[in-house]
């Protein structure tokens, strides 16, 4: 059982990761900069790609007049399924990582897919010129707050900040 801690320990630290993980972060620099937070919301492109799989399912499974114990079932089955898609996606990934190597350029464009580090930016740079000429409007937090999930519209500068 410890030998498998190490070997499992040693993937998730490998070094030979750390060049992927900064190309993937300065792809989503660059791109989420430029772009701005896709569809006003500065989550990761494959976050987008799963609420518009199970995403309609969930907001019509979820009701509020249904028992509580109904309501657990539920959300434990789209957490499942959403799980399974995450999975599914990912051997996805990793056979076209390995079926088209790139370079080794593929394992660095498919990890920037569930990073958004630009979009982020992007978003709170806006954020953060609205704030300072006393302009802020609903728009200028909207991609925070859809991504944060929280109501800043009842918030003063600095609970938005």
């Amino acid at each position: 059982m410890r030998e498998q801690f190490l070997q499992l320990h040693e993937y998730f630290m490998d070094v030979d990761r750390i060049p992927y993980a900064i190309a993937a972060i300065l792809i989503t620099m660059i791109a989420g900069v430029i772009t701005g937070p896709f569809a006003g919301n500065a989550n990761p492109f494959l976050w987008w790609i799963i609420d518009k799989l199970v995403g309609g399912l969930g907001d019509r499974l979820n009701r509020a007049q249904r028992p509580k114990a109904d309501l657990m079932f539920r959300g434990f089955f789209i957490t499942a399924l959403a799980l399974f898609i995450a999975l599914v996606l990912g051997k996805g990934f990793e056979f076209i990582a390995k079926a088209y190597p790139l370079y080794f350029a593929s394992e660095a464009v498919l990890l920037a897919l569930v990073l958004s580090s630009g979009s982020v930016w992007f978003a709170l740079l806006r954020l953060y010129f609205a704030l300072e000429k006393k302009k802020v409007g609903t728009g200028a937090y909207y991609a925070i707050a859809r991504s944060d999930r929280k109501n800043l519209s009842v918030g003063d500068d600095l609970s938005i900040t």
